[in-house]
Order: structure tokens, then sequence, then C-alpha cells
């Protein structure tokens, strides 16, 4: 699977975590609730759950606490 509109945040141990992706290119129109982590240092990817709802042309903000803020920032299909 190309990742096209998958959004990474570096988070406070180095790792990066990656939530969605989606491709509006053809007629299969594809968006993920996928979230996982990337350990660069170990070259591996972990599943840590699903996003609520899937995105695409998304944003994500590490907060102070730890926690990454992910939010929307155009419609899902906005080439319907």
């Amino acid at each position: 699977v190309r990742l096209s509109q998958a959004l990474g945040a570096a988070l406070r141990d180095g790792s990066v975590l990656i939530v969605g992706d989606g491709s509006c290119d053809g007629p299969s129109k594809t968006v993920w609730r996928t979230a996982e982590v990337h350990d660069p240092s170990a070259g591996k990817f972990t599943p840590v759950g699903s996003l609520s709802e899937a995105r695409y042309k998304h944003a994500a903000v590490p907060l102070a606490d730890g926690k990454v803020l992910v939010a929307v920032t155009c419609p899902l299909f906005p080439y319907n």
C-alpha cells in the first residue's frame, strides 16, 4: 500500500505516530482509520489502534501532555 496522505507527529521518545491515509485517485476512493507508531531506530511499525473516523488531508499536532491532536482540514472526498 502506498502512503500518499498519511501524517506523522514526532513523539517525545523519538518515535513517530502515523495516522490516517487515503487516496482520491481514480474511481476507487479509500480513506483509512489507521494509527501506528514508527520506531526509526528499530525500523519497526507497530499498530496502536484506530481513529474514531477515517482521516485524509488532516493535521496531527503533538501536545505538551504527550497526546496528539488529529483534526480534519478538508472534506474526505473534495473531488466528488
